[in-house]
């Protein structure tokens, strides 16, 4: 669908399909479990932190920033796009990650689920809702890298200082 920019603004059209096609793109692969969530696949990337367990990594995130472990992520997603990466990153994940936790409490698993969540809405918003749009390649880079660990099966608990924490296994 085109749509005109006020005038005042002397811009041209623009077609307002492109990000959200991709978006759709996105959550759709969410939906249908495209992402293995915390069934990794064997190869973790050298440039991790890897750890066995969530908490193994929430340990060594918080002994790495000297007792607070910070999401470098930031605050929620506003608008229909958070609402659909995160109602679809949640499910998928919460599903798998309750499948891999095994006795695990159903805390850890939702918890694991919001991060997958919030991976998914940043990812979104920068290549989709913000399409077009210059952004640092800084940013561009954090954001895939995050859901990066998400798409290979790990799960991330955070970066301290530009080093992302993932761990194979809730508990």
């Amino acid at each position: 669908m085109k749509q005109k920019m006020n005038k005042q603004n002397k811009t041209k059209d623009y077609k307002q399909t492109n990000w959200w096609k991709a978006h759709e793109k996105f959550v759709q692969e969410i939906k249908q479990r495209k992402i293995p969530f915390l069934k990794n696949d064997g190869k973790p990337l050298k440039e991790w932190k890897l750890f066995e367990t969530w908490d193994a990594s929430r340990d060594a995130a918080r002994d790495a920033a000297g007792g607070a472990a910070r999401d470098a992520a930031g605050g929620a997603a506003r608008g229909a796009a958070w609402d659909a990466a995160r109602g679809a990153a949640r499910g998928a994940a919460g599903g798998a990650t309750w499948d891999a936790a095994g006795g695990a409490t159903w805390d850890a698993a939702r918890g694991v689920a919001w991060s997958a969540a919030r991976d998914a809405a940043l990812y979104t918003q920068v290549f989709h809702v913000c399409f077009g749009l210059k952004i640092k390649a800084k940013f561009k880079t954090h954001a895939k890298k995050r859901w990066q660990v998400w798409q290979k099966g790990y799960g991330l608990l955070c970066d301290v200082n530009g080093k992302l924490y993932v761990y194979k296994r809730v508990k």
